[in-house]
């Protein structure tokens, strides 16, 4: 499965985070999903910096912070999921070992539940498609049962082997 293609006109909101808990949501020109950027707690930083009243304070005593580092990640979800994702601060995080996928996006900790646990049910067992943990679009999470992830798991190794 492909994953479909962002297309923006508009790029003002390239470097602004929410003031709220959640992330920016921007609606496709397709309107079948939606895509933000997750969280970036450097980003958060620097803002806040650069708004500042005592910057100059702040330049004096060297304590300024580094300059951030934009991610290359966006986070693609399905439009009816829209609001789930404006709930958080979603953050892009390494997957477990073992998963197909190598990130994942969790709710601020890593003790929370991912976001594709969130849209497809928190009891159950999601797989994600095409390998991208960014992208929790419907039709690109699978719901399995633990033995089934097991199984496509053996087999992969086994057709790896070979």
């Amino acid at each position: 499965m492909r994953t479909p293609k962002v297309i923006v006109g508009d790029y003002a909101w390239v470097g602004q985070q929410s003031k709220s808990n959640g992330l920016n949501v921007h609606t496709c020109t397709c309107g079948a999903h939606v895509w933000a950027l997750p969280w970036n707690d450097e980003l958060a930083r620097w803002e806040s910096y650069l708004g500042s009243t005592i910057r100059h304070v702040i330049d004096e005593k060297g304590m300024a912070p580094p300059k951030p580092n934009i991610t290359h990640h966006v986070v693609l979800a399905s439009s009816e999921d829209a609001d789930l994702v404006r709930s958080r601060r979603w953050r892009v995080y390494p997957s477990k070992a073992g998963t197909l996928h190598k990130v994942e996006l969790r709710g601020g900790t890593r003790r929370g539940l991912p976001l594709q646990r969130h849209v497809m049910g928190r009891e159950a067992c999601v797989r994600v498609v095409n390998t991208s943990g960014c992208d929790v679009r419907r039709e690109n999470l699978r719901q399995m049962t633990r033995k089934e992830i097991a199984q496509e798991r053996r087999a992969r190794k086994a057709s790896a082997k070979q």
